[in-house]
């Protein structure tokens, strides 16, 4: 790690370096935050990788011929199907393996369906509400100390661990206000559903047609109005807990391997820096686990949902609702379209045409929106869409991608361990260069 070469940063330096820094470490791991945002956005994302039934062991009828011919054919049909199950086995086991490595499962396909291209959908917006996230949180901080140091007492220059974390708390919900919108529209890049391959064979005709920041801000507020941008607001405020319990697991477990490391009679007063990062890890991941069904209820509330049979039972009626409707509407209206089984060659004919025509219409309307999108989600808030996961899938379900939320975490804490020092100088760097631009600019004016 490079030694400080430079005064220690002021107030806005060490803004600056911190968000530097933050860009700096998200920008390198973000194709594992896309597809961290999928799996957690998009239910069961990964289950076509693993079939739900045995394969139908029935075989179809054939006209009568002599004995000899019936024997060879039933020996040909054995083969095959045992070929066919073997092969199914063979698939569902992969599936398994494939289901338990789930970011990188979803990080490959968005590659092979996408490109490389797919892989940073929402780079732009993500990186700038990191930026400004980070500036809003230094600034409302340095503006709560202040004020509070000020009415207890002109001297007083220290604060209690408690308070530190109060005002980081508060800095935290009043720097969410202001730079949740730019999350919000990241999230929906990120989110964003390409046209199906069919309808448009070359792959860099739709990359090129993908939503940008003002297109995406523009379809939230035309479907949820202005109030839009703000959705997942309530549980981002819960989130600021987040660092508080981070601070504290590390503190007592930095106190433990003291004394650990003082009774085994190794090491000095301080940790090392293996140590630092590892406690880090592990209070991070703590922290994590704890509040992580709000980081989901967030993901899932600020998503589109990717449910389309809602509007297509509409369609059929002949009266699709706008998708501001749609985002009022309960989801007890119907999520799904019934189609009675067929019993004949011609029903089942007539039941694909019954059941296709919907789901075309749904992407025939989809294709002429300038971004394609399924409708919003019919969640509104984060007690009702959990309440609701868990009724469908348990606790199980209230951690869906978990794993690539810890791992990404640890990723970015991890390159912004190594590289603090170093955007400590960059940013003491700007600001003398700054600082040099604005005196030349000042002199040339007098």
């Amino acid at each position: 790690m490079a030694t400080k070469s430079h005064p220690s940063l002021t107030p806005f330096g060490s803004a600056l370096a911190g968000a530097l820094g933050s860009v700096f470490a998200n920008s390198l791991v973000y194709p594992l935050d896309i597809a961290k945002t999928r799996l957690q956005a998009i239910d069961d994302p990964l289950a076509d990788l693993e079939p739900d039934a045995e394969p139908d062991p029935a075989a179809t009828p054939f006209e009568e011929k002599t004995q000899e011919v019936q024997d060879q054919i039933l020996d040909a049909k054995a083969k095959k199907q045992k070929k066919r199950e073997q092969i199914e086995r063979l698939r569902r086991v992969l599936g398994k393996r494939l289901r338990k490595w789930g970011m990188l499962t979803m990080l490959l396909r968005i590659v092979h369906t996408e490109g490389w291209k797919g892989a940073f959908h929402g780079f732009g917006a993500t990186m700038i509400g990191t930026f400004s996230m980070q500036f809003a949180y230094f600034f409302f901080h340095t503006f709560l100390r202040k004020t509070y140091s000020a009415r207890l007492s002109s001297s007083t220059a220290h604060l209690s661990t408690s308070t530190e974390l109060l005002l980081g708390a508060l800095a935290g919900a009043l720097a969410q206000i202001f730079t949740i919108p730019v999350a919000v529209i990241a999230t929906r890049q990120q989110l964003w559903d390409p046209p199906s391959q069919p309808a448009i064979s070359d792959k860099q005709a739709w990359q090129d047609n993908s939503p940008s920041l003002l297109d995406t801000a523009r379809e939230v507020i035309q479907e949820s109005g202005i109030t839009g941008l703000w959705t997942g607001l309530k549980p981002s405020l819960v989130l600021t807990v987040n660092p508080a319990i981070t601070y504290g697991v590390f503190e007592r477990l930095k106190t433990w391997r003291l004394a650990a490391n003082a009774k085994a009679g190794r090491g000095g007063p301080n940790l090392s820096a293996a140590e630092s990062f590892w406690l880090g890890a592990a209070s991070k991941t703590l922290a994590t686990v704890v509040t992580y069904p709000y980081i989901f209820a967030k993901v899932r509330l600020q998503a589109k949902s990717v449910e389309t049979v809602p509007l297509a039972k509409e369609i059929q009626k002949g009266d699709a609702p706008s998708y501001a409707d749609m985002a009022k509407s309960s989801p007890s209206e119907g999520s799904t379209v019934l189609v009675e089984h067929p019993t004949s060659p011609s029903q089942v004919e007539e039941g694909e045409n019954q059941a296709i025509k919907p789901i075309e219409a749904v992407r025939e309307i989809e294709a002429e929106r300038p971004h394609p999108h399924p409708p919003a989600h019919h969640y509104r808030a984060a007690i009702p869409l959990l309440k609701a996961v868990y009724a469908e899938k348990g606790i199980k379900g209230l951690y869906q991608g978990l794993g690539p939320q810890i791992l990404k975490a640890v990723l970015c804490q991890g390159i912004l361990f190594v590289s603090k020092d170093h955007f400590e100088s960059y940013a003491w760097m700007l600001i003398v260069l700054f600082s040099q631009l604005r005196a030349k600019v000042g002199s040339s004016q007098r």
